[in-house]
C-alpha cells in the first residue's frame, strides 16, 4: 500500500487522525491542540461507533473542542464509515444546532473527504441544514432539545449543551430538560439493543441532567476537569494511557494554571467549580474551603491565638438508624 492509500486508510479507521486532519477545515489558521486529552475523548467516542458504549457522558470545559470533535467531527466520519448512519444531534437552541449541522455538513464536502469516503453522496431532494441525507439513506439530523421528533429516530443520539448557562438555577427548567430526556430523547434510538446516547458538556449544577443520569448508574462517564483534582488514568487507545497528576491543567499549552487562575477570578469560584471543574455545588454550599485552612510545625504559644474552638458532633439523635453515642 502507497502512503497515500495508507494514510486515507488511517482517517477512515481512527477518529484522531480523521480530527487531526479536519480541523483546519473547520477552524481555518488554527491549529489542533496537541493535549492528550483530545486523543482520550476520540478514543471513548470510537468505543460508541465500535458497540462497546451504549450509554457515554463527556464532561469537559468550555472551549475545549467538544462540540468540534462530539458534533461536527465524529458524525461525519460515522457518516464516512456507513452512510446508512442514521444521527440525531441536539443542543439548546436549534440555531446552535443548526451551526454544528452546517459545518458537518461543509466538512462532508470538502475534497479530502469525499477522497477519504468516496463512496458518500447526498441527497439532493434531502439537503438542508437542519437534516441532510445521503444517498444511502443515511442522515444527520439537527434538533433543539425541546424540538420536535415525531417519527424521527437514529442508530446514534448526541446531546451537545442542552442548558443554557443561564438556566442553570431554574428548578422548572432542569425539570423541563429531565421530562424532555425521558419521554422523548430516550425513546429514539431505532434499536435499543445496539443504539447509543452520547452527552456531553460542562457541568452547570448539581441536579442537571449530567448529575440526574449519572445517579442511575447505566451511564459511563469521560470527565476532565480543566485542572486535575486527583490522579486519573486515561485510555489514549493503541494500548496507550494518560496519567495526568493531581493539579495538572488539562490544556498547558493553551489554558496554564495562571490563565485558569484568572478565569477564576473572573466568572467566580461556584461557576469555576462547575463549569471548569465538574464539580457543581449549591449555591451557599461550599462555604468552608480547606484551602483557607493553614498549618504550622511548631505550637504557638496561647497569647497568640485568637480565639480556641471546640466543635462536637455526637450523632445524638433518638432512632434505631442513627450511631450510637
Amino acid at each position: 500500500m502507497n502512503p497515500r492509500d495508507a494514510f486515507k486508510a488511517l482517517l477512515r479507521t481512527r477518529l484522531h487522525p480523521f480530527v487531526n486532519r479536519s480541523f483546519p477545515s473547520l477552524n481555518p489558521g488554527r491549529e489542533l491542540s496537541g493535549g492528550y486529552y483530545v486523543r482520550g475523548l476520540c478514543h471513548v467516542l470510537e468505543q460508541v461507533a465500535h458497540g462497546k458504549l451504549q450509554r457515554l457522558i463527556i464532561e469537559l470545559p468550555p472551549r475545549h473542542l467538544k462540540s468540534t470533535v462530539a458534533t461536527m467531527t465524529f458524525p461525519a466520519w460515522l457518516l464516512g464509515r456507513d452512510p446508512k448512519m442514521r444521527i440525531v444531534c441536539a443542543s439548546y437552541s436549534i440555531d446552535l444546532a443548526n451551526s454544528f449541522s452546517h459545518k458537518c455538513r461543509k466538512l462532508m464536502a470538502e475534497p479530502f473527504y469525499q477522497s477519504v469516503f468516496p463512496e458518500v453522496a447526498f441527497d439532493p431532494k434531502k439537503d438542508a441544514v437542519t437534516e441532510f441525507h445521503t444517498s444511502q439513506k443515511g442522515f444527520r439530523l439537527a434538533t433543539s432539545i425541546g424540538g420536535t421528533l415525531t417519527g424521527k429516530g437514529g442508530d446514534i443520539v448526541i446531546l451537545d449543551d442542552v442548558m443554557k448557562a443561564q438556566d442553570t438555577h431554574s428548578q422548572t427548567t432542569r425539570d423541563k430538560i429531565h421530562e424532555i430526556f425521558q419521554d422523548t430523547i430516550a425513546t429514539r434510538l431505532d434499536d435499543p439493543k445496539t443504539g447509543a446516547i452520547v452527552l456531553v458538556g460542562q457541568r452547570l449544577h448539581e441536579d442537571d441532567l449530567i448529575g440526574r443520569l449519572q445517579q442511575t448508574g447505566n451511564w459511563s462517564t469521560l470527565s476532565l476537569p480543566a485542572i486535575a483534582t486527583e490522579d486519573q488514568v486515561i485510555d489514549l487507545g493503541d494500548n496507550m494511557e494518560w496519567r495526568r497528576q493531581t493539579g495538572e491543567p488539562l490544556d498547558a499549552d493553551r489554558l496554564g494554571l495562571d490563565e485558569l487562575g484568572q478565569i477564576r477570578a473572573e466568572i467566580g469560584r461556584l461557576a469555576f467549580e462547575a463549569e471548569y471543574q465538574q464539580r457543581p455545588v449549591l449555591a451557599g454550599g461550599n462555604l468552608i474551603n480547606l484551602e483557607w485552612f493553614k498549618t504550622y510545625k511548631k505550637p504557638l504559644a496561647r497569647n497568640k491565638y485568637e480565639a480556641i474552638l471546640q466543635s462536637w458532633d455526637t450523632a445524638a439523635l433518638p432512632g434505631e438508624s442513627n450511631d450510637y453515642s
